[in-house]
């Protein structure tokens, strides 16, 4: 069993109920709560490299931005758009992580 890092106290994510960071994978307005947490987060790369890592992987929950689905899509080399905020889709960068 592995211990949570550091960081994960003093993300923003530390402070909020922990069940805002799990929504239903199809709750919208879930998701977007949760990413909202992690749009304001120093720690978002540590987070999303945390969540892919095949020892620390995590199946639930937006972590370091990304939903369950995104996590997935990057894990099979698919790119995924940044989308931290209110950012209209036809600005929308795609990450390759």
């Amino acid at each position: 069993m592995s211990t949570a890092p550091t960081f994960m106290q003093y993300a923003p994510c530390a402070q909020v109920d922990p069940d805002l960071m799990f929504p239903h994978p199809q709750d919208r307005r879930g998701v977007a709560a949760a990413k909202s947490i992690c749009a304001v987060c120093e720690f978002t790369a540590e987070c999303l490299a945390r969540a892919l890592s095949p020892e620390t992987r995590a199946k639930h929950g937006v972590f370091g931005g990304k939903s369950e689905h995104e996590r997935r899509e990057i894990q099979r080399g698919r790119p995924v758009p940044l989308d931290y905020g209110p950012i209209p889709p036809k600005h929308r960068r795609i990450a390759h992580a």
